[in-house]
């Protein structure tokens, strides 16, 4: 069983809605962040409407898995490449 590390929940709303995707601005300790997401993404392709009041819970959890090794493993490779590191005003 995997152990659960930390739980955040951000509240957040709809800010827009074109087509087969929405915009959701998230309010966070540091920011307001905005993300898209397409249909896809919902559970039975159902968007939430314009203006509709969401909330995002992320859940971190240390997996049972063998630690990384530098010889089959790419995730230690991306650690070198960090392109979303994030700092200042933003939007995803």
């Amino acid at each position: 069983m995997a152990d659960i590390l930390m739980k955040i929940a951000y509240d957040g709303a709809v800010v827009h809605r074109f087509g087969d995707e929405v915009v959701v601005a998230y309010e966070t300790e540091d920011d307001i962040v905005e993300h898209r997401y397409v249909r896809e993404q919902f559970i039975d392709g159902e968007l939430p409407e314009e203006d509709e009041r969401v909330s995002v819970e992320i859940v971190l959890k240390r997996r049972e898995l063998p630690p990384l090794t530098g010889e089959d493993d790419e995730m230690l490779d991306l650690r070198s490449h960090r392109k979303n590191t994030i700092q200042g005003p933003h939007t995803f």
